[in-house]
This record gives C-alpha cells, sequence and structure tokens, in this order.
C-alpha cells in the first residue's frame, strides 16, 4: 500500500530492494518531499523504513537482527516506512525529509523452516542517504 502521494514529491527517486539490499538511483536529494518509487527485484518480501540517524552501525538492534525501532534516542527518528510488499511487486512511499543523514532499511524477520530467524537488516538490507539543504 502506497504512502503518501508520489505525485506531489518534490523529487522521485526508483529504489531496488532485494536479497540483501536496498539500492536508490541516487544516495544524495534536496530536501523537501521525497517519493521512493520502490521495486522488489527480490525473490521474498521487503519493506523499507526511512529513518534519520547519522549511520547504518548507529542504528539500536534486537536480539533478532532487526532495528529496535523503540529504542531510537538523540540523532535518530523514524521517518516512516513503505510495508512489506512481495517479490515482484512495486509500492511508492513519500517522505517530508528536512536536510541530515538517513538509513534506508527492510527491517524483516523470518522464520525459516528449521526455526532460524533472519533479519533482513542483519542480512545487509539497508544503505545510507543524505538529505542536503
Amino acid at each position: 500500500m502506497p504512502v503518501g502521494d508520489i505525485a506531489t514529491a518534490d523529487t522521485v527517486i526508483a529504489t531496488d530492494l532485494r536479497e540483501w539490499a536496498i539500492t536508490p538511483e541516487t544516495d544524495s536529494v534536496a530536501a523537501g518531499s521525497i517519493g521512493f518509487a520502490t521495486e522488489n527485484t527480490g525473490a521474498e518480501s521487503h519493506e523499507m523504513v526511512v529513518a534519520r540517524a547519522p549511520s547504518i552501525e548507529s542504528l539500536p538492534t534486537a536480539d533478532d537482527g532487526a532495528v529496535d525501532e523503540a529504542a531510537f534516542s538523540g540523532d535518530q527518528e523514524l521517518i516512516g516506512e513503505v510495508e512489506a510488499y512481495p517479490a515482484g511487486d512495486a509500492c511508492d512511499g513519500t517522505f517530508d525529509m528536512d536536510p541530515g543523514d538517513y538509513v534506508l532499511f527492510c527491517n524483516l524477520v523470518e522464520t525459516e523452516p528449521d526455526g532460524t530467524q533472519v533479519s533482513h537488516f542483519a542480512e545487509g538490507m539497508a544503505t545510507t542517504f543524505t538529505v542536503t539543504e
């Protein structure tokens, strides 16, 4: 389900989601209403969470390897997310973003048939993103 109206975005960025990467067509844009036209080219469901944070490593994690969004503090802030959607689909998300450093990540955790848990974030499905003046 889309977040916001991408037709009203100041900038639209095509963004690829797949195992284990989030790849926007650019890693820096000017502040404003930013639309992410995401496409899941992977084999599994994915989501894209947008958080203001100085780095990937600065994000707090839970025991399962996912980002603990409830533990954000200081210069970390949850901006919003494109909820999980299936492989082969596309979904848009539009967010008002001020200048600063951001992290885009998938925070899904799957339980495999053998009972092990796989955190998409822990597998490396995160990237940094900069919003300029």
